[in-house]
């Protein structure tokens, strides 16, 4: 019988747990080398690899590893770490290699559970309905969890980075996994299981609470600002999904909704239209343009870009939260 014990709660772990895995399984120090804003190379960890100088990667703002090594080339999450490293054989009597790693994490960091741990992880499809490999190079970015406002599960979201399969192709995309009663994961959405706001719960608490809510585009962003500290939420699907005026609720007693757009055309455009559907949810409602001479997304000015750009130059996360804190009042002053 699996117990709470054999599950953690990897999709909201605070920043650096990259960190504390990699020194629980080498018994080295993480510190390493310093690379840019807080990621750091150390030597692999994969139990095949003989690494006498630092090779790997490891950032612990979204807790992944690389090893840049010829021949080697390991990457992932921590549970993929653990993996590489074999510690995971430690652990019997479970039912996969990610199963053992999570059980193996969290005996020895002691996290907390995650009751959709529970269920059998999702495989990657690389390739379309017909075969095309959609990105090249691909591996899993991030990995997003909707959940009700009783915190259950209602689905999960797989993002996948990689190098265009074709000239001015894409570099990123999205998977939905939508977990059964029976254990299976299915691709297409079930009829009982309606779209939510990523975060809902937290977001739910916090406009009952009074405090200001951050409305972006996309969940990658919303956990950006999150680590910063701020109360951040996301529509599901994209920018292209219509958020309905019965979503008002979620935001009721709030005291002000800031919708950030992308630096574009239709993010703008987008973030208006919710404006006008939210309208009236919070004591404010307003778009939040951080860069309105922006008129075409540009590295490092869009809040997915900027955060982390901010990291790279060496900028401590305590300083941009209070360059975007004051932005934001800013902004609120404006509209009141």
């Amino acid at each position: 019988m699996t117990t709470a014990a054999d599950t953690l709660d990897l999709n909201h772990a605070p920043p650096g747990l990259i960190f504390r895995a990699y020194e629980s399984l080498t018994g080295r120090s993480a510190i390493g080398t310093r690379v840019y804003g807080e990621c750091r190379m150390v030597r692999c960890p994969a139990a095949n690899h003989d690494d006498e100088h630092p090779s790997c990667k490891l950032n612990p703002a979204r807790n992944t590893f690389i090893c840049f090594a010829a021949g080697c080339g390991v990457r992932g999450g921590v549970l993929d770490m653990i993996v590489a490293s074999g510690r995971h054989s430690e652990i019997s009597g479970v039912r996969s290699d990610r199963h053992a790693a999570a059980r193996w994490l969290q005996a020895a960091l002691a996290l907390p559970p995650d009751p959709a741990a529970l269920l059998p992880q999702p495989e990657a499809d690389p390739e379309d309905r017909n075969g095309r490999i959609k990105l090249l190079d691909e591996f899993l970015f991030s990995t997003h969890d909707y959940r009700r406002l009783n915190s259950e599960l209602a689905y999960r979201v797989q993002r996948f980075h990689g190098k265009p399969a074709k000239p001015g192709g894409r570099t990123k995309r999205f998977k939905t996994w939508y977990p059964r009663p029976d254990g299976r994961w299915l691709t297409h959405r079930p009829a009982d299981v309606e779209p939510i706001l990523y975060l809902l719960p937290e977001t739910y608490t916090a406009a009952r609470a009074h405090r200001v809510i951050i409305l972006v585009e996309g969940e990658y962003k919303a956990d950006l600002l999150v680590q910063l500290g701020f109360v951040a939420t996301s529509a599901p699907f994209g920018g292209s999904f219509v958020i309905p005026p019965t979503w008002r609720w979620y935001f009721e007693g709030a005291y002000a909704l800031l919708i950030i757009p992308d630096c574009d055309i239709p993010g703008r455009r987008e973030a208006a239209r919710r404006r006008e559907a939210l309208d009236g949810a919070a004591r404010h409602t307003i778009v939040c343009d951080p860069w309105p001479e922006r008129r075409a997304r540009s590295r490092g000015y869009d809040i997915g870009n900027f955060i982390p750009a901010q990291r790279a130059a060496g900028i401590p996360d305590e300083a941009t939260a209070a360059e975007l804190r004051l932005m934001f009042e800013a902004h609120l002053r404006s509209a009141a």
